[in-house]
């Protein structure tokens, strides 16, 4: 590894760890807006999704991180990349965002299926667990697709299964789950009537990190192991199991 590299590295786990530390900071307070972020698996998982961002985006982009939240994607990216310029929205401001801007992202408030930017304003738009949540999931696309330039990507992760486990499961026991899911269909269809050709698509976690909705018990299991439990769920989403993982990745480009 050459001296920058090596420099770069510890420089972003620097970062990761401070990042990590605003969280669960802000955990104690709002625990309600913050589940999400507390377990170890989950916020693993973030920091791969990333990582795939930190290799896929080319040097000098414009980003924005639609549907940020409390802004740790956002920032996570920022302090990978100080090369690209990274706007951070959502349809509410969180207190997190004042700690989290020193990281390089800023942030802004807004509808993500009215978006106040001009055509063509971004070479990528990222989300994480967006598209499901809004009012129209074409209108959501139809505004990426509008903002995009020309051949721009749009990177959505965590997008729900319509046949994931631990939706049905979750239902089933009366605890929270997704209003709307999706099939593989389902997403090509969207994708493509919204003007985007499809580059990858993937199933992924088989297994679900948080856990704490069923016992808390559970969910120190899940993080004092949660390392292992990574890599067997990555196993897992190479076997027929992946059919009933939580979500979806796509990667799709403006056509």
């Amino acid at each position: 590894m050459a001296d920058w590299e090596r420099k770069r590295t510890c420089q972003n786990k620097q970062a990761i760890n401070e990042i990590r530390k605003i969280m669960q900071r802000h955990a104690k307070i709002y625990p309600d807006l913050t589940f999400h972020v507390t377990s170890d698996l989950n916020w693993l998982r973030y920091i791969t999704q990333v990582e795939y961002l930190d290799a896929t985006i080319l040097p000098q982009s414009d980003v924005l991180d639609l549907g940020c939240g409390l802004g740790h994607t956002t920032a996570l990216l920022a302090s990978f990349r100080e090369d690209i310029k990274i706007l951070g929205a959502d349809m509410s401001e969180h207190i997190t965002w004042k700690d989290l801007r020193k990281f390089g992202g800023k942030f802004c408030i807004c509808d993500a299926t009215a978006l106040p930017f001009s055509s063509e304003s971004f070479d990528v738009i990222v989300s994480f667990g967006v598209m499901e949540h809004a009012n129209s999931d074409v209108a959501f696309l139809k505004e990426i697709h509008r903002c995009l330039r020309s051949g721009g990507c749009n990177i959505i992760f965590q997008l729900p299964n319509k046949y994931s486990l631990s939706e049905y499961l979750s239902k089933k026991m009366g605890l929270w789950h997704h209003g709307r899911t999706y099939s593989r269909h389902d997403i090509k269809n969207l994708v493509n009537i919204c003007g985007f050709e499809i580059n990858h698509l993937s199933m992924e976690h088989v297994i679900p990190a948080q856990v704490n909705r069923i016992s808390h018990t559970l969910e120190s299991i899940f993080d004092k192991n949660h390392q292992i439990i990574y890599k067997l769920d990555k196993l897992l989403c190479k076997t027929p199991l992946s059919l009933i993982s939580q979500d979806f990745m796509i990667v799709s480009r403006k056509t």
